[in-house]
């Protein structure tokens, strides 16, 4: 059993709907730390994010993209941390535990799930 099957002017009055979902914010706390907030990630930020370093540091550079505040590009912030790779700031503030799971959360917010979508029975009678 399943809804109606779209069609284009359906996805042209959800226009405005599809565009604020890859533009989402939201807030994720963590623990010890407090609540960092963060954006669903583009197309873009994933490919960075897998060709930056060889892609062996893929969930560090997608945070690093991903973070509205705190702002982790801050100068005063990678000065402070004494970095000399920007994105090194992530390994520096969160605990690898946190680093994956800050990443896994921010790539199911790009639509990476299990729940995302599902078939519908497409037996016949």
């Amino acid at each position: 059993m399943g809804g109606r099957i779209l069609n284009a002017k359906t996805l042209l009055e959800r226009k405005n709907l599809l565009e604020k979902r890859k533009q989402k914010e939201f807030e994720v706390e963590v623990k010890d730390l407090g609540v960092f907030k963060l954006r669903t990630p583009t197309t873009a930020d994933l490919i960075d994010a897998r060709e930056y370093g060889g892609g062996d540091r893929e969930n560090e550079y997608v945070i690093y993209a991903c973070t509205v505040e705190p702002n982790l590009k801050s100068q005063e912030l990678q000065q402070g941390f004494e970095v000399k790779d920007p994105v090194d700031i992530v390994n520096e503030i969160l605990l690898p535990g946190e680093v994956s799971e800050l990443a896994t959360i921010l790539v199911r917010s790009a639509g990476f799930n299990d729940d995302v979508a599902k078939v519908v029975d497409d037996t016949k009678n």
